[in-house]
C-alpha cells in the first residue's frame, strides 16, 4: 500500500513516467545490495529486537513523509529516500521472519505493532494528498 501511495504521489508530484521508473528503482537496489547482509544479519540478531528496530525506522520514515506532505515541502527524492530506506528497513525483518522456529511469535509480534505504526504515517500522507 505505501508503494503504491508513493507512486501516485511522485507522478502527482512530477507527472513524469521517469520518475516513477525511479520510484520502483530505489525499492529494488536494496534489497539487492543488502538481500545476503539483512539474511544474515535476521540469523544472528534477537527477533523481538530486529522487528522492534525495522517497525520503528519504517514509523520514522512514514512520520517524516507524512510531514513534509502536509507542509507541502514534499519532493520526489524525499520519497525516493523514503522508499529505499523502507526496502532496505523490510529486508532483514522478510529474512528473519521466515527462518526459524520462533517464526510464530515474531509474525504475533509484527500483527500487534505494525498496524499501529504505520497508520499515523499512512493517514498523514493520503489526507495531504487528497486535500
Amino acid at each position: 500500500m505505501r508503494l503504491t501511495q508513493n507512486l501516485f504521489q511522485v507522478y502527482e508530484l512530477s507527472g513524469s513516467a521517469f520518475q516513477l521508473g525511479l520510484t520502483g528503482l530505489a525499492q529494488g537496489i536494496p534489497l539487492f545490495a543488502f538481500g545476503l547482509f539483512g539474511g544474515t544479519l535476521a540469523d544472528f540478531a534477537d527477533r523481538k529486537k530486529l522487528l522492534l528496530i525495522t517497525t520503528a525506522g519504517n514509523l520514522l520514515v512514514a512520520v517524516a513523509l507524512g510531514i513534509l506532505t502536509l507542509s507541502g515541502s514534499i519532493r520526489v527524492w524525499h520519497i525516493l529516500l523514503g522508499t529505499a530506506l523502507t526496502s532496505a528497513l523490510n529486508n532483514g525483518r522478510l529474512h528473519g521472519s521466515s527462518l526459524r522456529r520462533s517464526r510464530l511469535s515474531a509474525l504475533r509480534l509484527r500483527r500487534r505493532f505494525n498496524p499501529d505504526t504505520r497508520l499515523l504515517g499512512r493517514i498523514a500522507q493520503v489526507a495531504a494528498v487528497w486535500l
